[in-house]
């Protein structure tokens, strides 16, 4: 079952945690993290443990932490096959840096991911430059995304991690919006425009695609470069296969194994 991402205030800090102590028990680090989980019911602060639990749980699918619950450790590579990815470590790093918004771009990162399902339904949104609680119920409702079933349940909770991560807000209309465009939303759009448009040959033309992300998603010419190129030198550099004439193609194999399709 899906579980909310909890606020990303307690997963660094949680990071933070660990990473000062080198490691850390569960109960010591549910014990710390429920200092910043109250919950105020019938005018009584709470102390909410399930919250505590829910940060854990989600820094071990982001894969931010390892090991035993009587050893918990911040992991030290984030590396994965053809997409860069981020581990505790780096994010311990960032944040003793007092580099917040890299740690947050990190957390997005890995969210991303290892939960394809939620950058799904995120590129939906982007797609149609905004979309109510209503429209993407009815898209996505008992929809099968990447081997995920989504509900109404699911479908709140993933709206719910991706507020949270700060990748869409709610504007006053009620409309959700998606403020900045994501590397690998980009590429999941990126691959999806290719395979529906390249010729015969695999292949097609860097400028044509710059034409139509600025006409079906408004993405200038000099935006379309700056995420093509991240994409293509660092976040996944094993997508983009150059070809001659300005033309590429995308190497299918790996959008799978980064299940951007």
């Amino acid at each position: 079952m899906r579980r909310v991402t909890a606020d990303p205030f307690r997963l660094l800090l949680a990071i933070e945690y660990i990473g000062k102590n080198d490691s850390i028990k569960k109960g010591e680090l549910i014990s710390y993290i429920k200092k910043f989980s109250e919950e105020k019911r019938d005018n009584e602060i709470i102390m909410s443990e399930d919250a505590a639990k829910d940060a854990i749980f989600n820094l071990k699918r982001l894969k931010l932490i390892e090991g035993e619950d009587t050893h918990l450790i911040l992991t030290k590579s984030g590396e994965k096959s053809h997409i860069r990815l981020f581990s505790g470590n780096e994010i311990y790093n960032s944040y003793l840096k007092n580099d917040r918004t890299n740690a947050m771009k990190m957390l997005q990162m890995n969210a991303l991911f290892y939960s394809p399902e939620i950058r799904d339904l995120l590129s939906y949104i982007y797609r149609k430059r905004g979309a109510t609680r209503v429209e993407t119920e009815i898209e996505y409702n008992k929809k099968k995304v990447h081997g995920h079933p989504f509900n109404q349940f699911t479908i709140d909770t993933t709206i719910a991690e991706l507020e949270r991560l700060q990748l869409i807000k709610k504007e006053s209309s009620g409309i959700y919006t998606v403020p900045v465009l994501h590397d690998l939303v980009f590429a999941q759009l990126l691959t999806e425009e290719v395979m529906a448009s390249m010729h015969e040959n695999g292949t097609i033309s860097e400028h044509a695609m710059k034409d139509l992300f600025d006409l079906k998603y408004g993405l200038t010419f000099p935006e379309f470069s700056e995420f093509f190129s991240r994409i293509r030198n660092t976040r996944i550099p094993d997508l983009i296969i150059p070809g001659n004439y300005g033309k590429f193609s995308i190497n299918i194999d790996v959008a799978k194994e980064v299940r951007l399709i």
